[in-house]
């Protein structure tokens, strides 16, 4: 696996502006089993067995791991990225059919946390385009900062962080949003992270009830 060059103490930040401390779940959820965001969602519901006190994980929880997560923690978690084929986090993309306005919601569908929508008059259409290519867009930056749930972070703070988690440099971050046509077809999706050798995907294309991928719990935060 190629790791970006940084110090070792780079990909254990101190992200000093999220005071709220979490305890990360070590491994995936359900023994590394593999569901779908919808089947997931009603999981983490019901708060029974390995579920109580938690919630799934979000796309804002996850972009800012590494600075707070343990290191046994953040490891398991690149090996849900390279080895367990990707994890399907609680946000969910919300489409307009005929615009590319949108919604991120995170915490989507639950009833533990109060979920929280994000929107943007613009979610990009995005195919590819590496994570430098997404913020220097004016809606590439509001997307990303939805995904964070950080509305002030400047770019460089985004890469940063998309760095430290993935491991991999901006150029080999990649974004998918689906296109219109889609978006007309399925008016919400998935959010998932994948790593391979070269790149690292940050999709918001995948269905909601078709997609299956490891996810895992955090612990509700407490100040």
């Amino acid at each position: 696996m190629s790791i970006v060059n940084n110090k070792e103490k780079d990909l254990y930040i101190l992200i000093s502006s999220f005071a709220i401390m979490k305890e990360l779940d070590l491994k995936p959820a359900c023994d590394r089993a593999r569901k779908t965001q919808h089947q997931w969602i009603d999981m983490y519901n019901t708060q029974a067995g390995e579920f109580k006190n938690k919630r799934m994980i979000a796309s804002s929880d996850i972009i800012r791991a590494p600075g707070y997560a343990s290191r046994e923690a953040f490891e398991s978690l690149q090996n849900d990225f390279f080895v367990g084929l990707g994890i399907v986090l609680s946000t969910r993309n919300s489409y307009e059919r005929t615009t590319l306005a949108g919604k991120v919601i995170h915490n989507y569908q639950s009833s533990v946390v109060r979920p929280k929508a994000i929107f943007l008059e613009e979610i990009p259409v995005l195919n590819g385009e590496d994570a430098n290519d997404v913020v220097k867009i004016n809606s590439g930056l509001l997307y990303a900062r939805a995904l964070a749930d950080d509305e002030n972070a400047k770019p460089a703070d985004l890469l940063k962080r998309l760095v430290a988690l993935t491991q991999r440099e901006p150029r080999s971050i990649w974004f998918y949003t689906p296109n219109q046509s889609s978006r007309a077809l399925y008016t919400e999706t998935a959010v998932g992270l994948i790593g391979e050798a070269s790149r690292f995907y940050i999709g918001g294309c995948g269905r909601f009830d078709e997609l299956s991928m490891r996810t895992r719990g955090i612990a509700l935060a407490t100040r």
